[in-house]
C-alpha cells in the first residue's frame, strides 16, 4: 500500500474514536449543571433538614468518585484491551454508562438520591475516552499520532466546551414545560445510542496481533502500576509527564481561588475567563500544533513546548494584575495544547503495540490521581501565598522539561540504564 492511501485508510479509521470521544466528553460535561441544581434545596429530592454544607459535600463526593473509579479501573481496562480487543471493551463501558444514565432518571422519578448517587459507580466515561484514544496509537506513528493525538483532543475540549451549555438550557424549566432535571439524562442516553451505532458500524478493530496467552491483566491496580519498572524506556518520559500534568492541574484549579481571593472578580468574569482560554486551545489545536509540527525540529517540539509553558507559568505568577493573566493565559493555552499530544505520543512509542492499552490506563489513572490530589494541595498552597501555586506550577513544569532533556541525551535509554 501506497504512503497516500495508508493515510487515507488511517484518517478513515480515525472517524469512529474521534466521534466517540466527542461524544463522550460532549455527554460527560452536558450533566455537570445538572447534578449542581439537583442538590440544592429547591427541587426537594434530599431531606429538607440536610444543610447546606452537607450538600456541598454530597456534591464533592459525587464529583470525586468517577475519578478514583479511573484510577482503580482505567490501568485494568485498557490491559484487557490488550488481551481481547478495543471493541469489545468500548461496548462494555458503552454499557454501564447507560445504566449510569438510566439510573438518575429512576431516582429523581421515584426522589430517591440514593439511586442517583448510585449511578456515580456506573461513570465508565474516563474509560470510554482512554480505550478510544489507544486506537490512535493503534492506527498511526510518528508525526502522524502526534497530530492524531491533537484531534482527539481538540475532539475533547469542543465537547466540553459545547456540553455544559446544552446542560444548562435543557435542565431550565423555564424553557420548556418538557424541560427537567431528567432531560439532560434522556439527551445522555441518546448519545450513547449514537456512541453504539458508531462503534458498531464504523469503528474497525487496529490489525495488529492481539496475544491473549501472553497476556495476563492483574486487578490489582498497584501491580500494574509496579509494571512500569520492567518497561525502562518509559520511566523518564512517564515521570515527566506525571510533572506537567501536576502542573497542570495546579494551574486549573488555582484559577477560582486567584480570581476570587486576590482579584475579587465576578463569577460571571471567571466563566468568560475560562470560556476564552479553551477557546485558544482550541485555535492552538486547529492550527497552531500542525505548523508547530512541520516547521519545529522534531528533537525539540516536545521540550520547547514544555519550556515555553514553564516560562509562561512563572510569569504568570509574577505579573499578577488582571490585564497580565488574560494576556499570559495566550502562550499557556496554546503551550499546554501543544505539548499534551506529544507527550501521548511519546509515552505510547516507549511500548511495544500489545501495550498499548495497558500504558494509555497507567497514564489516565495517573492524571485522575493527580487532578484529585491537587485540588487538596492547592488550598494550603494559595493560603499561604496566593502567587505560591504558580511558582510551584512553573517549577513542576521545569522539572518536566529536565527530566525530557535528560532522557534524550541519554539515548538509547536500554544503555544508559544497563550502565546504572
Amino acid at each position: 500500500m501506497n504512503l497516500t492511501k495508508q493515510k487515507q485508510l488511517s484518517h478513515i479509521l480515525l472517524l469512529a474514536p474521534l466521534s466517540i470521544i466527542f461524544l463522550e466528553a460532549f455527554c460527560n460535561s452536558l450533566l455537570m449543571p445538572d447534578l449542581v441544581r439537583m442538590l440544592s434545596q429547591s427541587h426537594h429530592l434530599l431531606s429538607e433538614s440536610v444543610s447546606q454544607i452537607a450538600r456541598n459535600y454530597l456534591l464533592g463526593l459525587s464529583m470525586a468518585i468517577p475519578g478514583f473509579i479511573g484510577i482503580v479501573l482505567t490501568p485494568l481496562l485498557g490491559k484487557l484491551s490488550d488481551r481481547w480487543g478495543r471493541k469489545p471493551l468500548l461496548i462494555l463501558t458503552l454499557a454501564l454508562t447507560f445504566v449510569g444514565l438510566l439510573l438518575p432518571i429512576l431516582g429523581l422519578w421515584l426522589h430517591s438520591f440514593f439511586l442517583v448517587f448510585l449511578s456515580n459507580f456506573f461513570a465508565f466515561m474516563n474509560c470510554i475516552r482512554v480505550i478510544a484514544k489507544t486506537t490512535v496509537a493503534d492506527i498511526a506513528k510518528g508525526t502522524r499520532r502526534k497530530l492524531y493525538f491533537g484531534w482527539t483532543t481538540l475532539a475533547l475540549n469542543l465537547g466540553g466546551i459545547l456540553g455544559p451549555l446544552l446542560g444548562s438550557f435543557l435542565s431550565n424549566s423555564h424553557n420548556g414545560l418538557w424541560f427537567t432535571l431528567q432531560t439532560p439524562y434522556y439527551f445522555g442516553l441518546g448519545l450513547v445510542v449514537i456512541n453504539f451505532l458508531i462503534l458498531v458500524i464504523f469503528f474497525q478493530e487496529p490489525k495488529h496481533q492481539y496475544n491473549p496467552k501472553n497476556i495476563h491483566p492483574s486487578a490489582n491496580v498497584f501491580r500494574l502500576w509496579l509494571a512500569i519498572r520492567n518497561e525502562k524506556p518509559l520511566i523518564l518520559p512517564l515521570a515527566a509527564f506525571l510533572f506537567f500534568e501536576y502542573a497542570f492541574a495546579l494551574y486549573i484549579n488555582d484559577i477560582p481561588l486567584f480570581w476570587h481571593s486576590f482579584l475579587h472578580v465576578t463569577v460571571s468574569t471567571m466563566s468568560e475567563y475560562t470560556a476564552f482560554t479553551s477557546s485558544i486551545v482550541v485555535v492552538s489545536l486547529l492550527l497552531i500544533y500542525p505548523l508547530w509540527l512541520k516547521w519545529i525540529p522534531k528533537k525539540h517540539q516536545l521540550t520547547s513546548s514544555i519550556l515555553l509553558l514553564s516560562v509562561s507559568y512563572v510569569l504568570l505568577s509574577i505579573f499578577s494584575m488582571p490585564i497580565s493573566r488574560w494576556l499570559l493565559t495566550i502562550p499557556v493555552a496554546v503551550f499546554a495544547a501543544i505539548s499534551y499530544p506529544q507527550l501521548l505520543a511519546l509515552l505510547t512509542s516507549c511500548v511495544s503495540d500489545e501495550k498499548y492499552g495497558w500504558v494509555m490506563g497507567v497514564m489516565y489513572s495517573i492524571v485522575n490521581l493527580v487532578w484529585a490530589t491537587s485540588a487538596i494541595i492547592m488550598v494550603p498552597l494559595n493560603q499561604f501565598s496566593a502567587h505560591l501555586p504558580l511558582f510551584v506550577t512553573g517549577s513542576l513544569g521545569l522539572i518536566a522539561y529536565g527530566l525530557l532533556k535528560f532522557w534524550q541525551r541519554n539515548l538509547p535509554l536500554t544503555d544508559f540504564f544497563s550502565r546504572r
